[in-house]
């Protein structure tokens, strides 16, 4: 259970004020480098882009994150529950957890493209997200290797802390459990900015929380949010796209 917490409102906007200027910050600084965004960007540009991207979201959230715990008198441990405690059990809970969601996860997908088919007749406009657009490409190994730890390391810790560790117990504190709840994961998978991958991600942001309040560690969302984009990054690499994916999961041919 995520316990009760008393965080000033102030703090709170003054930290997503932060988030959303860092945003914007990148935006335009990856638009000097190249207006066209990082799946079309020149080789020598795109480990900058993404450099930039990551420092410019979840290198902001994480050093906003140090100061808005301190402005509220506590420790990272007091703040998300991180207690110590041994992470063998909530590694394997996140695995498994990873390995139930994928087929949803590709359902999800499929249902988006068969309404997005059925409304417009035409889903050749829903791309996958940047990054997915650029791992189906051939990289140097130092790219893959950058790639995979802003994917795997930096970004579940950045948005577990924004979204599950602040955003969402601030929210339930106000009184709107609900609100909390799928508010906050309508959020994550809009702010993910891809229609394809929006509802999956906003049913995993469910899940997400529902496993933060299950265990009262934040740890928990950060493991199974990093074993979910450990998963897609390996199958990435492979050149397995999500048709390929579906087809594997249905026997389809």
């Amino acid at each position: 259970m995520v316990t009760e917490k008393n965080w000033s409102f102030i703090s709170v906007l003054r930290l997503f004020i932060g988030v959303f200027l860092g945003i914007g910050l990148g935006a335009i600084v990856v638009s000097l480098l190249h207006s066209g965004g990082i799946h079309t960007a020149p080789a020598r540009l795109r480990p900058w882009i993404l450099i930039l991207n990551t420092a410019c979201f979840q290198g902001i959230i994480l050093v906003l994150a140090v100061v808005f715990t301190r402005e509220n008198g506590q420790t990272w441990r007091e703040a998300f529950g991180f207690d110590g405690r041994p992470t063998g059990r909530l590694l394997l809970v996140a695995a498994g957890t990873v390995v139930l969601f994928m087929p949803l996860a590709f359902l999800l997908q499929k249902l988006v493209l068969l309404v997005v088919e059925w409304l417009v007749h035409d889903t050749s406009q829903v791309q996958s997200q940047a990054l997915v657009q650029v791992l189906q490409t051939r990289l140097p190994f130092a790219e893959q290797a950058l790639f995979g730890f802003s994917t795997i390391l930096v970004a579940p810790l950045a948005e577990e802390v924004l979204f599950r560790g602040i955003l969402y117990p601030f929210v339930k504190s106000q009184g709107q459990p609900r609100l909390a709840l799928w508010g906050v994961a309508f959020l994550f998978g809009f702010i993910h900015g891809n229609l394809q991958a929006g509802l999956p991600l906003m049913v995993f942001g469910v899940i997400l929380t529902l496993l933060y309040e299950w265990s009262g560690n934040l740890l928990a969302p950060v493991l199974t949010h990093a074993c979910f984009n450990g998963l897609n990054f390996a199958m990435l690499l492979l050149g397995w796209n999500p048709d390929q994916v579906w087809q594997k999961l249905t026997g389809a041919a």
